[in-house]
């Protein structure tokens, strides 16, 4: 099969408040409301599989000290397509980006199952709250595949229309069996936060299936 053409995009903005769903066909998501110049969207971050191992892989980096965040001070508020050849400092790679990630550092994290690494839902909901409770401005950058907009469907979560947003806000390369035509470099999708303080913080998730070694 051909490799599925995809887009790949940057959302800089600010959170304006999240919820949770479950699909069964695309796991569970917390879904970000932002908002940049006045445009809604939705980020729908995958914090569980629908395939098995169900438990994702997360890491944090906080404080992020990374050369991408002086670029991302200078970003303004919008959508922006990576793919266009103007912002290519932007585009992100697990493997050769320059995070220091690699696959030991990963730690299994349950959505909401107890263990000894907390839950997603704990973690992500106590990082929120802390960005949005400094006051101040904050802003955030989801990298990940657009969609929309949707001029006659509203979003299901937030009620905005046109209904638009990222998905794929996770590493997009190392999948296997149905999901390797989705692979692509320097594609690969995170949240990174900056609060009104001008703390960076790097949010990284993959799927326990993805592979981290050369194919």
């Amino acid at each position: 099969m051909a490799p599925i053409e995809h887009k790949y995009s940057l959302l800089a903005g600010h959170i304006h408040g999240f919820d949770y769903d479950h699909d069964p066909k695309g796991g569970k998501h917390l879904q970000l409301h932002v908002r940049e110049n006045g445009t809604d969207h939705r980020v729908a971050v995958n914090v569980h599989s629908a395939n098995q191992p169900d438990e994702l892989l997360f890491h944090k980096v906080a404080p992020l000290t990374h050369p991408i965040t002086a670029l991302l001070d200078e970003t303004p508020d919008g959508h922006h397509d990576l793919l266009d050849g103007r912002h290519k400092g932007l585009r992100l790679d697990y493997i050769a980006g320059g995070f220091g990630l690699c696959r030991a550092q990963m730690k299994v994290v349950p959505f909401i199952e107890p263990s000894e690494n907390g839950t997603l839902k704990s973690i992500l909901e106590t990082l929120l709250a802390d960005v949005l409770s400094k006051p101040g401005d904050h802003r955030v950058f989801a990298f990940g595949e657009p969609w929309g907009p949707e001029h006659r469907r509203r979003d299901r979560y937030f009620g905005f229309l046109p209904g638009r947003g990222i998905h794929d806000v996770h590493m997009n390369q190392g999948s296997i069996g149905p999901h390797r035509n989705d692979n692509r470099e320097r594609q690969d999708g995170a949240l990174i936060l900056r609060s009104a303080d001008h703390t960076w913080i790097g949010v990284f998730l993959a799927f326990q299936t993805q592979r981290w070694d050369p194919q």
